[in-house]
């Protein structure tokens, strides 16, 4: 009887070793393959950031050469014309050269759209960014991640307005990415959040009277170093810039956090050396007049498509 039982209790210990093992083993295949994906996607993602930038400057350049060789064909008829008295044809030529500019710059800013993102009216709230920070916090560190958060709250304000689901994307990002970096030790990121505004259509000509709009704003600080970044009192936003290229996949979210401040109307600074990682981002606290809104609903577009 004994022998019988001693047999039972070691089958079931095998049973169930084996079955621990299958579901570890199941467990592991899984996170590989959920990380071969997102290694994928960077990489896609990566190549698809390359291809539109790379696009954007053939454009850039062979509109800019194009558009100086017609000038400078459309400026020896000019000459010839004011030698023989053309006044008509003069004042023709001078309004086809101010069109070809104005098309220039409508060219020039098409592709700059077309390398950034918009927003969904719709979906902008009032979001609290503390507990969204926390909240990515709890999802990394869930999943095994050795993330360390040094958070240094240091604003009256605890909400924003924001698409909840970029605002939480652009913090998952910069945690993860920035506590595997090279500069971060012990996964360490110092999150520093400060008062701040940010200022619009700043004139470049002394002589304008336009009067630049300001909006009070966030400074969200990511940083690998244990120094406190204090926050400017201002940060000028002169307008949609080129984002720089990633060098490497690690800097990819760095371009994707890029996009979606900008989007929201802010500014973005990178600091970076051999020591040091430092990413700051600006968001307006109430930025509806200055974010970059589609003129489309994606819902209607979708019901199109179908």
């Amino acid at each position: 009887m004994e022998h019988v039982l001693a047999m039972l209790l070691t089958t079931a210990v095998v049973v169930g070793f084996g079955t621990y093992k299958y579901l570890r083993d199941l467990s592991a295949s899984k996170f590989k393959v959920m990380n071969l994906a997102r290694n994928y996607a960077h990489a896609i993602g990566i190549e698809a950031i390359y291809n539109k930038a790379n696009c954007h400057r053939i454009d850039s350049y062979y509109g800019n050469q194009l558009f100086q060789e017609m000038i400078a064909k459309l400026e020896a008829s000019h000459d010839y014309l004011v030698k023989h008295g053309q006044q008509e044809l003069i004042q023709d030529i001078a309004m086809l050269r101010q069109s070809m500019h104005g098309f220039h710059e409508l060219f020039l800013q098409k592709s700059k759209i077309e390398n950034s993102i918009e927003l969904d009216s719709n979906c902008i709230t009032t979001v609290s960014f503390k507990s969204t920070i926390l909240k990515v916090l709890d999802h990394i560190q869930a999943i095994g991640e050795p993330v360390q958060l040094l958070l240094r709250n240091q604003v009256k304000t605890t909400q924003l307005s924001a698409d909840p689901a970029l605002f939480e994307c652009l913090i998952m990002l910069n945690l993860w990415e920035i506590s595997k970096s090279a500069q971060a030790i012990d996964h360490m990121v110092s999150l520093s959040i400060r008062d701040t505004t940010l200022q619009y259509g700043y004139a470049m000509d002394k002589l304008s009277n336009q009067v630049p709009l300001v909006l009070p704003a966030l400074c969200f600080c990511f940083s690998t170093d244990t120094i406190v970044h204090t926050a400017l009192p201002v940060y000028i936003v002169s307008g949609m810039v080129n984002a720089p290229l990633p060098t490497a996949a690690k800097t990819f979210y760095q371009i994707e956090s890029r996009q979606i401040t900008e989007a929201h109307g802010g500014y973005v600074e990178i600091i970076e050396n051999e020591s040091s990682l430092t990413c700051l981002y600006v968001l307006p606290i109430q930025g509806d007049k200055v974010m970059r809104f589609k003129n489309y609903k994606p819902a209607d577009l979708v019901v199109k498509i179908s």
